[in-house]
């Protein structure tokens, strides 16, 4: 019993370890209940979640496969799963907090389940497995290195290592993408589920026989694409092109047998992938009048950060793609494996195309591209017993993630405010009253957490251009009316009618913004005032 929980559950805990660390410092409660985190990359996601997560919560069984949650004359598409689980929570409910948490950690144990596991298949042993998936989800760039070489070596390890040149590295999966990114972290947790059974069903082709019938295997498959589908769309682009790549080299390597082997793997996927088909059909309709963000860009993020291309990828990348050149160079195993073909097609053509104006998409995708080579290494050094070049590499992979959580780890908690009490007061209050099909009117120069966008699940008329999530839509027309509605509502009456907006939400101190009170006040009924904000009724 001791050697099973030794070699087999504790390697598990380490990567389980960190990120449940992070995960309770994403969202808490302070004394006033306030909600706050300590990662400002946390807030912006994660509040188009909560008001994705009402919208489900307050929509009878019909409406739940209906993916709209805004409607500025288009729809909106937005993978379901994590948001919808969320939503559940607080029609069950669950505190907002526990509600944004709880799917959190079941994917953090599944990721720390399946990741050391994916290390262990591709030949490291159990404790170096675990070690290995806490490299992956800490592996940054060299910036830490380069900066004490580069520019002061006296400098504390923590300070100035997000400011000038070296402030450009994207590549820490755990800070830059798993803790704000919800939708991914369930989309790697899935999709390593996923890639495991795919390994098995490698050495499970018809070429060497199965050990089982593949109604087993089949009934997985159609389980997890789907759901891995709804969880994060780019994790299961990635899952399907691995599993294509491994059925193209079946055909290569067996030709005499191609009939078999396409009717195996059309048994064991084919179901699983007709029904991801019906839920892109079903749950994530196109965005129209989407203004397209894919673009040609040789290289792009390098010239973005006006580096050199060699420098940008030495801070961004450093040991893991001269290894990975140097593995397929020294080994045939290697050039052959579908995991190496599949992480170089995603490398490549994530650095000759921008999917979106940002660089969010590119940047998940080159996270699984990361793992695909990661496993693909592990491989490479258990064949040729390169055991010290490989951790080596691994120290170097992951050192500025690890000197990133030690920075977290040393730190007081920041306490960045997602939502005052007051804010969930009026915010709860108004889900209580409005109807659901309410429009609502907030200002268009506050951040998208604004609390009768975020807490309400309501129709919000409010456009604020730092969207990531806008893909293309040109959100100043847009903003400019709603200032001029908000400055003067009284005059602009007709307007916020002709728009269907039904109540408008607006701070009742705040500088920047120009409201017009005197008209909320006279010509606008007000419902409700909590703690500086106000919400009024359109007569």
């Amino acid at each position: 019993m001791f050697r099973i929980i030794y070699f087999r559950l504790l390697p598990h805990s380490l990567i389980f370890v960190v990120l449940l660390w992070s995960i309770s410092r994403c969202l808490y409660s302070l004394d006033d209940g306030t909600l706050a985190t300590d990662f400002p990359g946390v807030w912006g996601d994660w509040s188009l979640h909560v008001a994705h997560s009402w919208w489900f919560a307050e929509q009878p069984f019909s409406k739940w496969f209906d993916a709209r949650i805004l409607r500025f004359d288009s729809v909106f598409s937005y993978p379901p799963l994590i948001n919808f689980m969320s939503g559940m929570l607080l029609r069950a409910g669950f505190g907002l907090q526990s509600a944004m948490l709880l799917p959190c950690l079941m994917f953090a144990i599944l990721l720390s389940l399946c990741l050391p596991v994916l290390f262990r298949r591709a030949g490291a042993g159990p404790w170096t497995a675990g070690a290995l998936a806490v490299v992956f989800i800490l592996a940054g760039g060299t910036r830490t290195i380069t900066r004490l070489v580069l520019w002061d070596f006296a400098q504390p390890m923590f300070e100035g290592i997000n400011t000038g040149t070296l402030s450009q590295v994207w590549m820490t999966p755990l800070f830059s993408l798993l803790l704000p990114q919800r939708t991914l972290l369930a989309g790697l947790s899935l999709g390593c589920a996923a890639l495991l059974v795919a390994m098995d069903l490698k050495r499970r082709t018809a070429v060497s026989g199965l050990r089982s019938g593949p109604l087993a295997l089949t009934l997985v498959m159609a389980c997890l694409l789907p759901l891995l589908l709804l969880a994060h769309v780019h994790s299961w682009l990635v899952v399907m092109l691995v599993i294509g790549v491994i059925m193209l080299l079946d055909f290569v390597r067996s030709p005499s047998v191609k009939k078999d082997i396409l009717r195996h793997w059309v048994t064991v996927v084919g179901p699983g992938l007709v029904i991801s088909m019906f839920l892109i059909w079903a749950t994530m309709p196109a965005i129209s009048n989407k203004a397209s963000g894919i673009d040609w860009a040789g290289f792009w993020r390098g010239s973005e950060t006006g580096q050199s291309l060699l420098f940008f990828w030495i801070v961004n990348w450093n040991v893991v793609i001269p290894l990975m050149l140097v593995a397929a160079a020294v080994s045939r195993e290697i050039r052959s494996d579908p995991f190496f073909l599949s992480g170089a097609i995603i490398f490549i053509a994530m650095n000759l195309v921008k999917l979106q104006p940002w660089a969010w998409d590119n940047s998940k995708l080159l996270v699984w591209a990361l793992l695909l080579f990661g496993i693909s290494l592990v491989r490479f050094f258990s064949l040729h017993k390169f055991r010290s070049m490989s951790w080596l590499a691994a120290v170097i992979v992951c050192i500025d993630g690890l000197v990133g959580l030690g920075s977290q780890m040393q730190s007081p908690a920041h306490r960045l405010t997602l939502w005052s009490s007051g804010e969930q007061a009026i915010a709860a209050w108004a889900r209580q009253t409005l109807p659901r099909d309410a429009v609502i009117l907030s200002p268009s120069h506050l951040d998208h957490r604004y609390w009768s966008y975020a807490l309400t699940g309501r129709t919000n008329v409010q456009a604020y251009g730092g969207w990531n999530w806008t893909h293309g839509f040109a959100v100043e027309p847009l903003q400019s009316r709603v200032s001029i509605m908000l400055g003067d509502p009284s005059v602009n009456l007709a307007s916020m009618k002709g728009m269907g907006v039904t109540h408008v939400a607006v701070p009742e101190n705040v500088s920047p913004i120009k409201i017009g009170f005197d008209g909320l006040n006279r010509d606008f009924k007000l419902l409700g005032s909590f703690e500086n904000q106000a919400l009024f009724a359109v007569p």
